[in-house]
């Protein structure tokens, strides 16, 4: 529970004065919801699961009190004001903006959790049956969920409706099941290892993405917003994701922890927690 309530405030910090596209309020929430699930029999983890993906399935038919999602005519309205302000305020003027989407980003965040809810739920139940700690005992299965999640996921992610947002959720399996599938092997396993590094700084790396691009495209920083193309957009990216790998690679060979994952388990524990990297025997 502390460590979830860490992740609120930071989360909070984050959506109300980084990036209002925050994530870490969602998975907060979600996570206390899935605590009392920890030590349910895993039939429960699976029922629970199944729920909450048929619930996100069913709630755009369901009448419930949830504002709608914008229509066209609003983000026709509101992508060029955001546009201008993005790109020409400064701290202040962004600051209220974002703060004033948040009414538009409300339904979409209140649409998805149900989702989110299962995701952490297939997480415990992966945990419990061993499927993450015997991976050379499901190869099989992780070939066939590989094949099944990309072809499934393929077909229908491009289309709309109910039925689109559960074929992502099989595209993203399919692509997680052929990861696992392949770290297994010797080549593949040293490239895919490759990424090992900027994992376990996640949270780390989350936040300087989110410092690094507000920088770039707010108008505090160069107020590129609204003013690169995609191809542009998408190198960007991919430049600044192999810097954090190289930094992230190059931070762990000294310490044991990203600097905010250490922030984070310090708060937990209620004490400080050691970074110095533990030297390797052998």
């Amino acid at each position: 529970a502390r460590r979830l309530g860490a992740l609120l405030f930071f989360g909070l910090v984050h959506l109300l004065f980084v990036w209002n596209g925050d994530i870490l309020v969602e998975y907060a929430l979600a996570g206390f919801l899935v605590l009392p699930f920890l030590r349910a029999p895993v039939w429960a983890l699976g029922a629970g699961c199944a729920g909450m993906l048929a619930l996100y399935a069913a709630m755009p038919a369901l009448q419930l009190s949830i504002p709608p999602l914008p229509g066209v005519e609003i983000l026709q309205r509101h992508v060029p004001e955001a546009n201008r302000v993005y790109a020409n305020g400064g701290f202040a003027d962004i600051w209220r903006f974002s703060l004033g989407e948040l009414r538009l980003l409300l339904p979409l965040h209140l649409y998805i959790f149900p989702r989110t809810i299962a995701l952490f739920l297939l997480g415990v139940l992966a945990w419990r049956t061993g499927l993450l700690r015997r991976l050379a005992s499901y190869k099989w299965e992780f070939a066939v969920a590989a094949f099944l999640g990309l072809t499934i996921g393929a077909a229908g992610s491009s289309g709309t409706g109910p039925g689109s947002g559960l074929a992502i959720l099989a595209l993203a399996t399919g692509y997680g099941a052929a990861v696992l599938l392949m770290v297994q092997l010797p080549v593949a396993g040293r490239v895919l290892g490759a990424f090992a590094p900027i994992g376990r700084m996640a949270f780390t790396n989350y936040a300087m993405q989110s410092l690094i691009f507000g920088f770039i495209f707010f108008g505090w920083g160069l107020g590129q917003f609204g003013r690169l193309g995609a191809a542009y957009t998408l190198a960007l990216g991919v430049a600044v994701f192999a810097a954090q790998m190289a930094f992230s690679a190059l931070w762990l060979r000294h310490f044991r922890f990203g600097p905010l994952e250490w922030l984070w388990r310090t708060l937990m524990y209620g004490e400080a927690q050691s970074m110095v990297a533990r030297p390797r025997i052998g």
